[in-house]
């Protein structure tokens, strides 16, 4: 049985160093890359930035785009955006960092990013009463924009994939890429 396994991650590792420069294979196991521009391109499509919320009659509040942060630290991908806030008759500007959590899902076969968590906000002169309520509604409309955000779906059609769907062991944030370890 242990040959078995030995010969079929072998067969993995030829097929998959052969077909992608996405997939890269290290005495652990397989390693598929997902850079950070990559990653940004996905966010920027996803996003639907610019997002403007009305408060209502007390204002409204604008994200205008996301910046990627990988955090390998970690372990979690940061988002880092700038706000315009206008409230109560009083505008103003500055940014929020989020993070969230890389995740797989065995049945889909997707690796994706989910847990959208608030790290920070910042504005000069806004104050603290005020950076909270706008935390706040930030984070909804990020958790109503970006529930679960997919980065990639195994192709259960592709031999090489089909077996990485059924191995993938961690995900590891990296300084500039999200490798997702595939083994035993």
């Amino acid at each position: 049985m242990r040959a078995h396994a030995i010969r079929l991650l072998a067969a993995f590792c030829l097929a998959a160093t052969a077909c992608s420069s996405a997939v890269r294979a290290d005495p652990d196991g397989i390693r598929i890359r997902v850079t950070a521009a990559q990653l940004q391109q996905r966010i920027d499509r996803a996003g639907g930035f610019p997002i403007h919320r009305s408060l209502k009659l007390l204002g409204s509040i604008q994200v205008d785009s996301a910046q990627l942060l990988l955090l390998p630290d970690e372990n979690s991908i940061g988002l880092s955006m700038p706000v315009k806030v206008q409230m109560l008759g009083r505008s103003w500007s500055g940014s929020v960092a989020f993070s969230v959590a890389p995740g797989y899902d065995r049945k889909t076969g997707t690796i994706f990013l989910h847990q959208f968590a608030l790290r920070e906000v910042q504005a000069q002169g806004l104050p603290q009463d005020i950076a909270d309520l706008s935390a706040g509604i930030i984070t909804e409309v990020l958790r109503d924009s970006v529930k679960r955000y997919d980065v990639y779906t195994l192709d259960p059609d592709k031999f090489v994939e089909a077996i990485a769907r059924l191995l993938l062991k961690d995900i590891e944030v990296q300084r500039d890429a999200v490798a997702f370890h595939l083994g035993f």
